[in-house]
């Protein structure tokens, strides 16, 4: 029995609504892998996987900013995604100012992760950018300011980690 087969005896299983979407998206169905997980969260509005699949099917169809509030809806709902997320961010080559639009304000740690993978990435301008941002957030565990500040002293923005010590 095909998912969408069993879809028609369980029309109102989330779970179900959501892997059908997750199958329909790697067969390059995007706009209609969406529709799945759009039908998931109808059933589910914090069902977090549906909220990453339909990022995905976004990003696929060239809707960055859109699948980067699917991707912070699903932080929002379950912190356990922030990993593949920041995965995705990448296969995907999300330009940093939306990379860090996904980063709910709620849980501003987050940005340090993001910012860790971003200079990971050998991005300079990007990582400086980020760590920045991170440096100038609110309510920011000290270390990740400590260990932005090191960052750009590394990178040699002076001024930046200057701007963060103040």
């Amino acid at each position: 029995e095909t998912l969408t087969g069993a879809m028609e005896n369980h029309p109102f299983d989330a779970n179900l609504a959501f892997a059908v979407a997750a199958q329909i998206r790697q067969e390059s169905r995007f706009q209609h892998s969406l529709r799945w997980a759009n039908y998931a969260l109808l059933l589910w509005p914090t069902l977090d996987g549906a909220h990453v699949e339909a990022a995905r099917a976004l990003a696929f169809l060239g809707k960055k900013e859109q699948a980067a509030l699917e991707y912070r809806l699903a932080l929002t709902t379950n912190r356990r995604t922030l990993d593949t997320i920041i995965k995705d961010l990448e296969v995907f080559r999300f330009p940093i100012a939306i990379q860090l639009q996904v980063i709910p304000p709620t849980q501003p740690n987050y940005l340090y992760v993001l910012c860790r993978s971003v200079k990971k990435a050998q991005k300079k301008e990007d990582s400086i950018f980020c760590l920045d941002k991170l440096a100038a957030t609110p309510n920011i565990n000290p270390q990740h300011i400590s260990d932005a500040i090191h960052s750009l002293l590394n990178y040699n923005a002076i001024s930046n980690a200057e701007r963060a010590m103040a």
